[in-house]
């Protein structure tokens, strides 16, 4: 998996980021690129629980590790948004591609800031470096490896976005075709009997993380796990609300809002990833650097926000924010 990374990442670096090729590139590579989906989990196991009034039943996840009752219920709230509860493979079928999609939603972010590498390299030597060293060491080819990491991909930049929320804007490309998330033409589970959805592939990698929680025996790891699987199922619940929203309404506009929505919260998070990268070539105190690259904002990223100035400063002194709590 070495020689694909590498080969990966040295081609990132002749690429120009700001053009479609780029897009349609990476698009290639990250879709191409073999990986190995988790096969079981370390610590939850899938149980039948027969409803004691009725001949009803369902299954749930059950671990010996579980010993709280906030725990145990995270758990039941992922394996059903997962689609587990009636249908125990359908709820595993998504927690094996949500492993993949993660190193996916990863590799993608990951692509794209090295194909900008120049510029950190110019400002950030050292941190640049230690930044290829890292992605060259991550298992990309191994989904149970790559979820016990504690990787983000746009950490160079100060930005501290979760893995979870990475995921989240990688599954919420829209095939313009069908409609349908993108990734749901790529992933393992294409040919699969089992229905797939963007919110069973968040609960999915919630129950990932959940699981490799349970596995630690060091606190502050365990901790950092249950920390990724929270915010997966509030992308998961943000995804929900949408569809129950579309689904109680049952109206062309609306489905167009749950998209729109999808769109605005993604282009959002995009402007400030651009904002980031821009203000490390410049100088001058935040609110200097918001105002000029208010109005340097690539046209397709121009209806993002309404304030770019105002979400740009915010974007930088959350950054500078998180780079002084960690020296």
């Amino acid at each position: 998996m070495e020689t694909e990374i590498t080969t990966l990442l040295r081609e990132a670096q002749m690429q120009d980021p700001e053009t479609s090729e780029f897009y349609a590139w990476s698009k290639t590579a990250v879709t191409n690129f073999p990986i190995t989906p988790q096969p079981l989990l370390d610590c939850l196991e899938v149980v039948r629980f027969d409803y004691p009034s009725s001949p009803d039943h369902e299954y749930r996840l059950r671990s010996d590790e579980i010993v709280d009752d906030e725990t145990a219920s995270l758990v039941r709230s992922a394996w059903h948004a997962a689609g587990g509860r009636k249908n125990p493979e359908s709820g595993l079928n998504a927690v094996r591609v949500a492993g993949v999609e993660l190193v996916r939603s990863q590799l993608s972010s990951v692509l794209w800031m090295v194909s900008r590498m120049k510029i950190y390299r110019e400002f950030y030597p050292e941190r640049a470096e230690q930044y290829l060293e890292r992605v060259h060491a991550l298992p990309w080819g191994n989904s149970k490896l790559f979820v016990q990491e504690d990787f983000v991909a746009l950490s160079i930049v100060g930005v501290s976005e979760s893995a979870a929320d990475t995921l989240f804007d990688w599954s919420s490309h829209v095939d313009g075709v069908s409609g349908k998330p993108a990734f749901l033409k790529t992933t393992p589970a294409s040919d699969s009997a089992w229905p797939l959805t963007q919110e069973a592939l968040l609960a999915g990698v919630a129950v990932l993380w959940i699981d490799a929680a349970l596995a630690q025996r060091d606190p502050r790891q365990k901790q950092r796990f249950m920390s990724s699987a929270a915010s997966a199922m509030w992308q998961t619940g943000f995804v929900s609300g949408w569809d129950g929203r579309e689904e109680m309404l049952r109206s062309d506009a609306k489905h167009a809002g749950r998209r729109g929505g999808a769109e605005r919260h993604r282009a959002t998070r995009e402007l400030k990833q651009w904002a980031l990268v821009q203000a490390a070539t410049q100088k001058g105190s935040d609110i200097a650097i918001a105002r000029r690259l208010a109005s340097q904002v690539p046209e397709r990223l121009r209806d993002a926000s309404a304030d770019p100035e105002r979400l740009i400063y915010e974007a930088l002194r959350a950054a500078a924010g998180d780079r002084s709590s960690t020296h």
